[in-house]
């Protein structure tokens, strides 16, 4: 992807290109395999298992070897000693079939309405296979104590926004800036909140909070959109909300700061020690795999 140029006419503004996919990443990701150096992860020998075994079933490897099932192994120091045999069958009440295009998600709830219509978030469950990645790589601490926690799942929590800016005195550096602060404010969220205690074939799910733009307001293909962001140059007028929304348009006045507007957007106010309850991630897998997990903040 040499060629990709987000900034093709070198001014930064801000948004420059649309963002339109859900992508997932792992903040330590850079110094995994296939990332860096192209080796294959073991959850990419999953076609060929699956194909082997299916093959198990019938003669004349099911005459030879009936009743076996392989798997793909990663023989390394443990606890990097890893065994890849999931999803090797149909869905059942334990076990679920690998999703037939690996970068699509596995289960997606585009606009997930909050309190109010007006309030929505993006969620999506991506698969992450078995491998290196699965247990060391989501979050620096992941190996303390020398028994890593293994994630099964991502949970892609995003916000989509279209960006304006009224009033005098906006320079690029300033739109920069105002957006540069809401994006620190949500990626702080990240490496800290997980999924635990599931019964079922996923045991614990990783939460990543990812922000994505839109580059017009005519993009009518991003139907995701949860919300247009008004900045004002000006301050908060001291009377009515302060953050006035409609029909999910929100004015952001000068002196509102990124966290107000981070927790406008999750629905939700931390506790004493800035922990979220974010019930509404919970529920929402819950539901989706008919499992009952806690939310965890490490």
């Amino acid at each position: 992807k040499s060629s990709y140029q987000p900034d093709p006419t070198q001014d930064f503004t801000f948004p420059d290109f649309p963002q339109y996919f859900v992508a997932y990443s792992m903040p330590a990701n850079g110094t995994s395999m296939m990332y860096g150096n192209g080796a294959p992860r073991l959850h990419h020998c999953w076609y060929v298992l699956h194909w082997l075994n299916e093959k198990l079933k019938t003669n004349p490897l099911k005459k030879m070897l009936d009743g076996k099932e392989f798997v793909v192994r990663l023989n390394r120091a443990c606890p990097l000693d890893s065994r890849y045999s999931r999803h090797l069958g149909p869905a059942t009440a334990t076990t679920y079939q690998k999703p037939k295009t690996l970068t699509a998600p596995w289960k997606r709830q585009g606009k997930l309405a909050l309190s109010v219509a007006s309030k929505s978030i993006n969620l999506a469950l991506h698969d992450v296979g078995r491998d290196e990645a699965s247990i060391k790589y989501f979050h620096a601490n992941q190996l303390t104590g020398g028994s890593p926690i293994e994630y099964q799942t991502v949970l892609v929590v995003r916000v989509l926004l279209y960006l304006t800016f009224t009033g005098a005195g906006w320079n690029n550096a300033d739109r920069l800036v105002r957006v540069w602060r809401f994006e620190q404010a949500w990626n702080n969220l990240r490496e800290h909140y997980r999924l635990i205690g599931g019964d079922k074939d996923v045991k614990n799910v990783y939460i990543q909070f990812l922000a994505g733009y839109t580059a017009s307001a005519a993009d009518a293909h991003l139907g995701d959109r949860n919300f247009t962001i008004n900045f004002a140059s000006a301050n908060h007028p001291g009377a009515g909300d302060r953050i006035p929304n409609a029909a999910a348009t929100l004015t952001v006045y000068k002196n509102v700061t990124a966290t107000e507007l981070l927790r406008y957007i999750l629905d939700e106010t931390p506790d004493a020690h800035g922990v979220y309850k974010f019930d509404f991630m919970k529920n929402w897998v819950n539901a989706q795999l008919g499992d009952t997990f806690t939310i965890q903040h490490f």
